[in-house]
């Protein structure tokens, strides 16, 4: 999910944790990882599952104990990512570390 604006991140991660069972143990707030003179993908990730409430429903019954991934980020957080994994995933070569 993509917002406009980073503090909308806690926002919408508010909303969403009613609606879905957050594996907290496995959920990550990558935002925290860095030091704030550090430059890096910043997102939030829950592992999560779809509440017991809505797993009665015939539409998500199927979906009953599967486990995915929300991801919540700002749109210049989500260009960013977009940067990083190409520069990180689709480079045959090691990236010089200056």
């Amino acid at each position: 999910m993509i917002t406009y604006f980073t503090d909308e991140v806690d926002q919408v991660a508010r909303l969403l944790r009613p609606e879905f069972l957050i594996d907290e143990s496995n959920s990550i707030d990558k935002r925290k990882v860095l030091d704030s003179d550090q430059f890096g993908y910043l997102s939030l990730h829950f592992v999560a599952e779809i509440s017991e409430t809505r797993t009665v429903l015939t539409e998500y019954k199927r979906y009953k104990g599967q486990l995915f991934e929300l991801q919540i980020r700002s749109i210049l957080q989500h260009a960013w990512a977009e940067i990083e994994h190409d520069l990180g995933y689709k480079v045959e070569k090691a990236l010089p570390k200056e």
